[in-house]
């Protein structure tokens, strides 16, 4: 499947690109160079006035796991249970919960985001949290 986003402001120091106005073209889920004058993309989008560029990267920051799940505990006036959302998880009715704040995250540009502080034991649990955000 051939896509373009159309016209964005692109950011890319890599490609020496800041902030020029052009398109990106994807085939088959990668980005590939402009393809020639005879190929029309599958899907179009115009993403005028919007800025692209890479996905940001966290790699040190304390969102999930056994240590704020505790800390979510003793703290009950957070919760906000009137809003609940059905999430088949612990504490996604919390607030600032790993849910929320993975919202939080994507919002910002964020593609990629790792807890570094996971004991062994709560490893799965802390796991599961951050894969259910790359659902969203």
């Amino acid at each position: 499947m051939l896509i373009r986003l159309k016209g964005g402001r692109v950011f890319d120091p890599a490609q020496n690109l800041n902030g020029e106005i052009g398109d990106i073209w994807f085939a088959d889920g990668f980005i590939i160079s402009k393809p020639d004058h005879s190929k029309m993309p599958d899907v179009d989008y115009d993403i005028s006035g919007k800025i692209v560029m890479a996905g940001a990267v966290d790699i040190h920051s304390h969102i999930a796991g056994g240590n704020l799940n505790t800390a979510r505990l003793l703290l009950p006036e957070q919760h906000r249970n009137f809003v609940a959302r059905n999430l088949n998880h612990a504490f996604s009715t919390a607030r600032w919960s790993s849910t929320e704040i993975g919202y939080r995250y994507a919002q910002m540009g964020y593609t990629t985001v790792v807890e570094p502080a996971i004991l062994p034991a709560n490893a799965l649990d802390a796991h599961l949290q951050m894969c259910r955000h790359s659902h969203h």
